[in-house]
């Protein structure tokens, strides 16, 4: 990697990163990825509004209703279907000031509410559009943050699956599975990330990927992806190091064998 922690805020991301993923605070982790971007803006009142989420429950309701409640209707978050593509839809201080965003993000902040209300929730595994699985008694519901959460079934899930990949895609159900906290911050950054480099801002894109490795500093595959990066921004000796990093590093065969063969075509440009 070219960039080590050089400000508090990087330096508590790393700090971050070497929690276990039981101790991880979902949505302060997501303000603090969010700071890194917008560094000059006072965070109080954000997390101010977070406790005051977190203190609306509403007496008498199933989970489902209350937080649809406290979150859609009290303080009018909603998907951002009109500019769905906005790099502030990722940005939890931005997703605040708007009241809109991403699947992920207002999942992030449906997560920190029901979790203070005693809510066993989670985010899943869905490929391309985030979605969340709440247990509710004997009962799971799948519910789509991005649409007031919209509870589904199994064959409303499925359906969605069809609408957005294909019918000649294949379902797992793998994909609704419940995944760590970390992974639902690294697909958050991940958007931000597949955004910029679809833009051609090779260098955001490294950043942006710099910064998921010290989040999650155990995948191998994130260090792979950041000496994509730094090959493509034309670092090809910081690529190589990385690369000699993740291959050293690394006890999966896999991952050792990609970061070798990645090593060789990079050895080739150099001569």
């Amino acid at each position: 990697m070219t960039v080590a922690p050089e400000n508090p805020l990087l330096d508590e991301l790393a700090a971050m990163g070497r929690q276990s993923d039981a101790d991880i605070d979902i949505a302060r982790t997501a303000l603090l990825l969010a700071r890194l971007d917008l560094p000059e803006v006072e965070c109080e009142p954000y997390y101010a509004h977070l406790e005051d989420l977190r203190a609306a429950a509403v007496e008498g309701s199933s989970l489902v209703v209350g937080l649809r409640q406290v979150m859609y209707e009290a303080n009018g978050y909603r998907g951002d279907s009109e500019t769905y593509d906005d790099g502030d839809n990722a940005n939890l201080l931005q997703v605040i000031d708007r009241r809109k965003g991403l699947p992920v993000a207002l999942g992030i902040l449906c997560i920190h509410v029901a979790r203070a209300w005693g809510a066993v929730i989670d985010g899943t595994a869905f490929p391309s559009h985030f979605l969340l699985r709440l247990i509710e008694g004997d009962e799971f519901f799948y519910l789509d943050p991005f649409d007031s959460l919209t509870v589904m079934d199994d064959a409303s899930v499925q359906a969605l699956f069809v609408q957005m990949h294909g019918s000649a895609a294949r379902f797992d159900q793998a994909y609704l599975q419940p995944v760590s906290d970390r992974t639902v911050l690294l697909r958050l950054q991940n958007n931000i990330k597949l955004r910029a480099y679809q833009a051609g801002e090779i260098k955001r894109a490294l950043q942006v990927a710099e910064r998921m490795v010290m989040l999650a500093p155990a995948l191998g595959e994130l260090r792979l992806s950041v000496a994509g990066l730094l090959a493509e921004a034309g670092m090809i000796r910081s690529a190589m190091k990385t690369l000699e990093a993740v291959s050293n590093d690394s006890g999966h065969e896999r991952l050792h064998a990609e970061a070798q063969k990645r090593l060789l075509s990079l050895r080739s440009r150099l001569n």
